[in-house]
């Protein structure tokens, strides 16, 4: 929740005619020095005996206005509106913005910290902010030929870019289909690498790392892994990859990569792993890793996967202390999840029926950026009315960002004074 751009006036005018009942302008103290509103002794023993006495006697405080652009979740504007009566509240509309950008855990209110230092660890530490956006760094002539073991042939290029040749195909029917030379669209897997299917029917499936690597790079050493260096799946070129042992990758994953300084991301994503499996069934993995059974064969009888195996024996999804905050991760992970895949469905069709879902779904906790425009006299009433609530935005963040407004202590909150 955030207050900017706040704007006070009103003071000079406001406090000149709470002397109009018994004429005593004449003793108006008030001044303006610098841009800045100075509120002189008579003025403000006058003030504040008049906001004792009651909201029919200190009406000036309704005209000194405040301004304020305030981001705050959909619950904490809708008990906002409660105070219509000298409020006023121009909000940004979801119905023409709302879909303009993909759902981030930055556009709610979460309640842990951690939750967003969790949830962005991939973006932060990937120096193209983790898009699912295939990188050619530079654009190049240079290229390698492959051959398909049945025959097709392919321009594997430097800059990761891969084309497929013009060929010919007799079809079942014996008739025959030439198709020109074409650029190959690579897709996404889940775990964030670029994969091409190549040589058509009983062709072959290659990660692209791997086809360049395999193509471009000498491995002298005979390694089985293909490390990115600059830690970005996207960035395919040649310059980028290089051929390393297992050990050597995952020290550099954890050293330079996705786990960089962020071992609760690592914890987090281990209890992902483990969190599906009941604890019955985690304890029976636990025994039968005690009598050396191979994690595999384990896996096999429990019906899970080796990788979950390995977490539960390693006891590294033991993570009581923090499983609150990862299951409050999950459900941020799915919800976004399911927002954008409805956004690009209604993107996609324009429609409605997919907006709708969105609205149907989104939670209350969605920031929404209004300008308010209230008086001094809503905000006391607020305070009087908020100051023990439940919700922290109104107990907390709302009564300390009106303590910094210009006299509050003296005006909104005289009541806390020693001497009133």
């Amino acid at each position: 929740m955030k207050f900017e751009n706040t704007e006070v006036y009103g003071f000079k005018r406001a406090l000149k005619g709470m002397r109009n009942p018994l004429e005593s302008w004449h003793k108006n103290d008030t001044v303006e020095e610098n841009g800045k509103v100075v509120i002189g002794e008579n003025d403000l023993g006058l003030a504040q005996r008049l906001i004792k006495a009651g909201s029919e006697h200190r009406k000036f405080m309704r005209q000194i206005f405040v301004s304020v652009d305030i981001t705050a979740p959909m619950y904490f504007m809708a008990e906002l509106d409660t105070y219509k009566i000298g409020i006023t509240r121009n909000s940004s509309s979801f119905m023409h913005k709302g879909v303009s950008k993909t759902f981030e855990i930055e556009d709610f209110e979460y309640g842990d910290e951690r939750v967003k230092e969790i949830l962005t660890t991939r973006k932060k530490n990937n120096p193209y902010k983790g898009t699912e956006t295939i990188l050619y760094p530079y654009e190049t002539n240079e290229y390698k030929l492959y051959k398909c073991q049945n025959g097709r042939e392919y321009e594997v290029y430097k800059n990761g870019r891969l084309y497929s040749l013009p060929f010919t195909y007799v079809d079942t029917l014996g008739r025959s289909r030439t198709f020109p030379k074409r650029e190959v669209s690579p897709s996404v897997t889940k775990n964030g690498y670029w994969e091409v299917n190549i040589g058509g029917r009983n062709g072959e499936k290659w990660l692209l790392h791997r086809l360049i690597a395999n193509v471009w790079l000498d491995n002298p050493n005979n390694c089985e892994t293909i490390d990115h260096i600059d830690c970005n799946k996207n960035n395919n070129c040649v310059e980028n990859l290089q051929w390393v042992t297992r050990e050597e990758n995952i020290k550099r994953e954890f050293d330079n990569c996705l786990m960089r300084n962020n071992s609760m991301y690592a914890n987090y994503l281990n209890w992902k792993k483990s969190s599906k499996i009941d604890l019955l069934k985690k304890k029976q993995i636990r025994d039968l890793g005690k009598t050396n059974m191979l994690q595999s064969d384990i896996a096999n009888l429990m019906d899970v996967s080796q990788s979950q195996v390995s977490v539960i024996l390693r006891d590294v999804d033991n993570t009581s202390e923090n499983r609150q905050l990862f299951e409050e991760c999950l459900t941020w992970e799915t919800l976004l999840a399911s927002l954008n895949d409805l956004r690009e469905k209604y993107l996609d069709t324009k429609d409605y029926f997919y907006f709708k879902e969105i609205r149907r779904l989104l939670p209350s906790s969605y920031l929404y950026k209004s300008t308010i425009t209230m008086n001094y006299e809503n905000i006391r009433n607020m305070y009087f009315q908020r100051k023990n609530h439940k919700l922290t935005e109104w107990s907390k963040s709302f009564i300390d960002w009106a303590r910094t407004l210009p006299y509050a202590q003296e005006l909104i909150f005289p009541d806390e004074t020693e001497n009133i």
